[in-house]
């Protein structure tokens, strides 16, 4: 599976994105996401596979209870207890029309090679930056 011309223009590749892996802890990760400014990094394992996606609202509701929130919590939490699949992967093969279509409700999209190896993301950013060039 090779990537796809149509979308190589608007792909971060895997070495440039934020990633976190499953056995990180929560603290870590949150405090990755926070250094990053992201709201959410897609979740890679040691073997180079995209296992999910974490993001802030998935850490904070696993230490939220009620109103108050225990940070002492984040410690002893991993991300495989806070990641999810909220953000949907497409293989590298994509078209721009399929890439198009999630971006409608997603910030990124996690772009994947065969056996789920995580390649990199597309970000809704570039690719209105790229409709917008074509449209000139």
């Amino acid at each position: 599976m090779n990537l796809s011309k149509e979308i190589e223009g608007v792909v971060i590749p895997k070495d440039k994105v934020v990633t976190v892996q499953p056995s990180m802890n929560l603290d870590d990760a949150l405090k990755t996401l926070i250094d990053s400014k992201y709201s959410a990094v897609p979740v890679v394992n040691d073997k180079g596979l995209y296992v999910g996606t974490v993001s802030k609202t998935n850490i904070l509701s696993l230490v939220t209870h009620g109103k108050t929130v225990h940070y002492h919590h984040l410690k002893d939490r991993f991300v495989y207890d806070a990641s999810t699949e909220l953000i949907p992967s497409l293989p590298i093969d994509s078209t721009f029309k399929q890439l198009m279509s999630h971006m409608i409700t997603h910030p990124f999209i996690t772009l994947v090679g065969e056996d789920s190896q995580f390649y990199g993301i597309a970000t809704r950013q570039l690719v209105l930056k790229q409709v917008m060039n074509q449209s000139e």
